[in-house]
Order: C-alpha cells, then sequence, then structure tokens
C-alpha cells in the first residue's frame, strides 16, 4: 500500500515535533492516523527518558513553568509552585525546586 500525502505529512509533523527521523519503510502499512499514532505510541513505550504525563500534569507544570519568578537582570530565579521546574539557559539544564531560588550565569 502506499502512504497518502496526509500521512507522509503527519509523519514529518511527528519528526519535526519530537526531533526523531522516521522511516518511511518501517510506516508502508499504515493507513489512517490512528495506524501512525499506534506505530509512535509502540515507539515510545517503556522509555525511561520520557516523562508520561496526564493532560493535567502537564497543564499544572506548564502553569509551573509559567510561575517562575525573575531578577531585573534575569539572573535570580525564585520557584513559587509546589514543582520542581527543568530549563536550559544557553544549552545548560537547570532544576529548580519548590520554594528555592537559584543564581545562574549569562
Amino acid at each position: 500500500a502506499k502512504i497518502s500525502f496526509f500521512i507522509l505529512h503527519f509523519l514529518s509533523e511527528i519528526e519535526d515535533c519530537f526531533h526523531i527521523r522516521i522511516d518511511e519503510v518501517e510506516y508502508e502499512d499504515i493507513i489512517t492516523v490512528g495506524d501512525v499514532m499506534e506505530r509512535i505510541c509502540e515507539t515510545f513505550a517503556g522509555k525511561d527518558d520520557i516523562w508520561y504525563a496526564t493532560n493535567i500534569e502537564i497543564h499544572d507544570y506548564v502553569e509551573a513553568y509559567r510561575s517562575l519568578r525573575y531578577s531585573a537582570d534575569g539572573r535570580r530565579i525564585y520557584n513559587p509552585t509546589l514543582l520542581t521546574v527543568w530549563f536550559d539557559v544557553d544549552k545548560t539544564l537547570y532544576s529548580i525546586a519548590p520554594g528555592e531560588t537559584i543564581v545562574i550565569d549569562k
């Protein structure tokens, strides 16, 4: 079966979103978007470096990220929330615990 243009476009969007490369040969038998999603879920299942979250967990985390408070120069960051928040500055990964204030080098 030949993959439809719509499915190829959808696969391309998935590649861009997740920064992965999908081999079209592995997807020759795909007919619907549901087939694509099933295959993608199989690909990402059971990985230790993936956060499997519910919609509300993602919402709460995004809200925690948005709630971070920055000093005027942007170097001092305070986390007023109950969640640990991860972020990067200039390709350096930081985590900030609930109630913690950190100072980053710029």
